[in-house]
C-alpha cells in the first residue's frame, strides 16, 4: 500500500493543493491504537507474554493457532496448566482446539502454553476461555463506553479500536474503528488481505419463527478523519450458519482514491434481513475489513449495530444521542499546571461548551430541556456544579439528524469553587459531564445519553486530548534540517523540567533516526534557549503498556546528563524539534497530530530554509487543522524517559577529545559496521567513507561532532559524539 505522504514540495503540489513549495512538513495516518491494559510498573520493560481470548458455549468448539515467527521456526506447543473439567483441550501442531462439554457451566478459565521454536527459544502463550450462554434479542451496541476494547459481553474479539475521535459526525458517541493493525498496535503485514475482525457473541435465535422478520442494521463510514482508501479496500459482513461455516452476506467498497484528500463521506445506514436458516442457538455475525495491512490506513468506522426481530429497521429510532465528548474545564488547554491556573481562573476557564448530538426521532423535534451539567473534582470529591439544568442551550428541540451548538456559561460563576479545591495531592482531575433523560427512548438506547471529559490540573501544559488522528513530521536532507515548534503561554514564571512527545507506531520503524529538541523563550529566535541534540524517538509502548503514550525527555546537560531545568518567565515560550537524520525512504520521525483541537494550526510553526511560519500560511487544507502532541512538564517525574532507556545504540570513540586519528571500538570489533559519516552540530555531513583502522580528523575544524556508523545494508546502527581540538 502506498502511504499518503504530503511531502511539501513542488513535486506534489497537485496532490496537496495550494501547498507552499519547499516547505518541509509531512502528515501521516495514525497507527497507534494498542488499547492495552497497563499491568506493570512504570519504566519496567514490557512483558512479552501473548494472550488470546476464546469464547465458547456448551457443546461448542473453537480453535486458536499460535504463529510467532519472531520467536523462531515452530517446533512444539506444550500446555503448562491443568485442563479444567468442563473443557476438552487438544493440541495439533501449533493449534489448540478447545471444546466445552455439553453440561459445562458459565465460567472463565486461564490456560497457559509454551511456544517453543526449533532453536530452543520460547515464549509463554495464555488463552482465556470464557464459557457463556448465548445472548437473547435485542442485540444493540453503539460503543458508547470508555473502554478501548469492544464490550466482551457482546463481542468475542478485540481487534478493533473503540474511540470517540476518529470518525466524522457519527450517529452516536463512540465507534469501532477497523484498520490494518492488530490488537497490540502493530501492522498485520503480509500484503493485501483480511485485517480486523469484529465478531458478535453467540445469539440464540432458535425461538424466532421462520415467518418473523429479523434484521441486522448498522451505520458505516470509510475514512472518517484519516486518509483516503486504496481502490481494493473493502468491508465485508458474514453470518455463521448452523454448521459453523462463515458465509459472505454483503460487501462495501472503500473510497475511490481519486477523491480529493478533503473528501469525507458521511455515515451510511444499512439493513440486512437475516434468513430463517440462521435461526438457531449460537448464531454469530462478524465484520471484517480488507486492506494492505500496513497500519491505520484504510480505516472504517462502525456504529449503532442492532439486531432485532419483528421490526423493520429505518434510520429513525426513538433515541437522541450525544456524538462527541464536551470540551473540558479549560478554554485553551487540555491540561494545565496548578500554578498557572491559580489566580487566573476567570481567564483560563472555558466560557462555553460545544454540544454535539444526533436526533434519531422521525422529523419531530424532541425536547432535551432537562440536559444537566455536572463538574466535579475527582481526587477530593469536590462538587463544582452539581446536576445543574442547562437553560442556555440554544436548541432545546433539535431537528432530526446531526446537531452542533454551543452552551455558553459564565466562568465567574465557578471560578471561586475551582480555586477552593485543595492542592494537597496533585494532579487534580476535573470531570465535565453532560446528561439528559428522554422518556420516549427505548431502554437499551439510553447509554448514549451521557458524555464527559477529564481535565488535569497539576504539572503538565498540553493542548491535545491524548488521541492522534494524524501525524506530523519534519523532513531533512543534507542541506536542510526542518523544524516544527508549538507555542505556549505562562501566566506566572515556572521551571520547565521536561518535554513530552507522542510517537505513533508507523509501519516504517524510525527509532534509529535522530532529532534535536529545542525550547525558545519569548520568541522563535535563531538560537534556542535550550538545546538537546541527537535524541532518538522512544516508543512509549516499548517501555510500558499504554494507549497512545507519551515519551518524556527531561531537560539535562548534553555532556554531563545532569538535570538542567529551564526557568521560564511569564509570557510565551515554544517547544519544538528538528529532524536530524536523512532518510532514503522518505520516512521521518512522526509526532502525533490531534485533529480535534480547533485553532492549533495558528499555534504551530515550521521552518525549513526561510523564516518561521505558522501552519495557517502553509495551506488551507483541512488536514492541517489541529495541533502536534507535544507537552511541557513542570515537575521532575515522568512515565517514559530517555534517561531510562538502553544505550545500546551508543558507540565508544577514542581519544575524545581528539586531534588527529579517531578510533571506534565497535567498528574494530564488529566488521558489520563498514561505513561512517561525521556530522557537525548543524547536521551537515563533513566527512564520510569506509572505516578501516581509524579516521583522520586532523583537517577538521574545532568543535563538537557526531559520528554515525552504518552496516553493510546502509542502515544507521550506532552513533557517538566527540570533540575535535587543535
Amino acid at each position: 500500500m502506498i502511504r499518503f505522504s504530503c511531502n511539501i514540495s513542488l513535486i506534489v503540489v497537485l496532490l496537496c493543493w495550494s501547498i507552499i513549495a519547499q516547505s518541509q512538513v509531512v502528515f501521516y495516518g495514525l497507527s497507534e491504537n494498542t488499547a492495552l491494559v497497563s499491568t506493570q510498573s512504570e519504566l519496567e520493560q514490557r512483558n512479552l507474554i501473548q494472550q488470546s481470548r476464546v469464547v465458547v458455549i456448551p457443546s461448542d468448539s473453537q480453535s486458536v493457532c499460535v504463529n510467532r515467527p519472531d520467536v523462531g521456526t515452530f517446533d512444539t506447543l506444550i500446555m503448562t496448566s491443568t485442563v479444567p473439567t468442563d473443557l476438552n483441550i487438544r493440541i495439533e501442531n501449533n493449534c489448540v482446539k478447545i471444546t466445552a462439554h455439553s453440561n459445562a457451566t458459565v465460567n472463565s478459565y486461564d490456560l497457559a502454553f509454551n511456544y517453543i521454536a526449533v532453536s530452543g527459544a520460547q515464549i509463554e502463550y495464555r488463552i482465556k476461555v470464557d464459557v457463556v450462554q448465548p445472548l437473547t434479542l435485542p442485540f444493540f451496541d453503539d460503543f458508547a463506553y470508555d473502554s478501548k476494547y469492544p464490550d466482551p459481553v457482546r463481542w468475542v474479539d478485540n481487534n478493533v479500536y473503540v474511540n470517540n475521535t476518529m470518525a466524522d459526525m457519527p450517529p452516536s458517541i463512540g465507534v469501532a474503528t477497523f484498520d490494518g493493525l492488530n490488537s497490540n498496535g502493530t501492522p498485520y503485514g503480509g500484503s493485501f488481505g483480511r485485517s480486523d475482525y469484529l465478531t458478535s457473541a453467540y445469539i440464540d435465535l432458535s425461538s424466532i419463527a421462520s415467518t418473523d422478520p429479523l434484521y441486522l442494521s448498522f451505520y458505516l463510514q470509510p475514512k472518517g478523519k484519516t486518509y483516503n482508501h486504496q481502490l481494493r479496500d473493502s468491508m465485508e459482513l458474514e453470518f455463521k450458519n448452523a454448521s459453523g461455516q462463515w458465509e459472505k452476506i454483503s460487501s462495501y467498497k472503500g473510497i475511490d482514491p481519486s477523491n480529493p484528500s478533503s473528501y469525507v463521506p458521511p455515515f451510511d445506514f444499512y439493513s440486512i434481513q437475516v434468513e430463517p436458516k440462521y435461526f438457531y442457538k449460537g448464531f454469530q455475525f462478524r465484520f471484517v475489513n480488507y486492506n494492505y495491512r500496513l497500519g491505520v490506513y484504510s480505516t472504517w468506522h462502525l456504529d449503532y449495530v442492532k439486531l432485532v426481530a419483528n421490526q423493520i429497521p429505518t434510520k429513525n429510532q426513538m433515541d437522541i444521542a450525544f456524538t462527541a465528548p464536551p470540551n473540558g474545564l479549560l478554554k485553551t488547554y487540555s491540561s494545565i499546571p496548578f500554578r498557572q491556573l491559580t489566580g487566573f481562573e476567570t481567564t483560563e476557564l472555558a466560557d462555553k461548551t460545544k454540544i454535539r448530538l444526533f436526533n434519531h426521532f422521525l422529523e419531530i423535534p424532541e425536547d432535551i430541556s432537562n440536559t444537566r451539567l455536572k463538574i466535579e473534582e475527582l481526587t477530593t470529591n469536590t462538587k463544582i456544579v452539581e446536576n445543574e439544568l442547562v437553560n442556555s442551550v440554544p436548541q432545546l428541540n433539535p431537528p432530526a439528524g446531526f446537531n452542533s451548538f454551543d452552551n455558553a456559561f459564565d466562568p465567574n460563576e465557578i471560578a471561586a469553587k475551582v480555586a477552593s479545591v485543595p492542592a494537597g495531592n496533585l494532579p487534580l482531575m476535573f470531570r465535565t459531564a453532560y446528561s439528559y433523560d428522554q422518556d420516549q427512548e427505548v431502554v437499551y438506547l439510553e447509554g448514549n445519553n451521557k458524555t464527559s471529559t477529564l481535565t488535569e490540573v497539576g504539572y503538565t501544559l498540553a493542548y491535545d486530548d491524548g488521541s492522534a488522528e494524524l501525524n506530523i513530521a519534519a523532513e531533512a536532507n543534507n542541506s536542510v534540517k526542518s523544524q516544527i515548534a508549538v507555542k505556549y503561554h505562562l501566566n506566572v514564571g515556572d521551571t520547565l523540567r521536561a518535554v513530552q512527545f507522542h510517537f505513533p507506531r508507523l509501519y516504517d520503524d524510525v527509532s534509529h533516526q535522530l532529532f534535536n529538541i529545542k525550547v525558545w523563550v519569548g520568541s522563535l529566535k535563531e538560537e534556542p534557549d535550550y538545546y538537546y541534540p541527537l535524541q532518538r524517538p522512544i516508543y512509549a509502548d516499548a517501555i510500558y503498556d499504554t494507549l497512545q503514550g507519551f515519551t518524556t525527555y527531561p531537560l539535562v546537560n548534553d555532556l554531563t546528563q545532569e538535570p538542567t531545568p529551564l526557568y521560564l518567565p511569564p509570557g510565551d515560550f515554544y517547544i519544538g524539534w528538528q529532524q536530524f537524520s536523512v532518510s532514503s525512504t522518505g520516512q521521518f520521525i512522526p509526532v502525533g497530530f490531534d485533529r480535534n483541537y480547533e485553532g492549533g494550526e495558528a499555534l504551530t510553526y515550521y521552518k525549513s530554509t526561510g523564516d518561521w511560519k505558522p501552519l495557517t500560511e502553509l495551506t488551507t487544507s483541512p488536514l492541517l487543522k489541529g495541533i502536534p502532541m507535544v507537552r511541557a512538564k513542570f515537575q521532575d517525574s515522568w512515565l517514559t524517559s530517555a534517561k531510562h532507556t538502553t544505550q545500546s545504540n551508543k558507540i565508544t570513540v577514542f581519544p575524545n577529545p581528539v586531534q588527529t586519528a579517531l578510533y571506534v571500538g565497535e567498528a574494530m570489533n564488529n566488521k558489520d559496521f563498514t561505513t561512517f559519516r561525521i556530522f557537525d552540530i548543524t547536521g551537515t555531513v563533513v566527512k564520510s567513507g569506509i572505516y578501516h583502522d581509524s579516521i583522520d580528523v586532523s583537517n577538521m575544524q574545532e568543535g563538537v561532532y557526531v559520528i554515525v556508523l552504518s552496516d553493510k545494508m546502509g542502515q544507521t546502527s550506532m552513533h557517538s559524539k566527540f570533540v575535535k581540538i587543535r
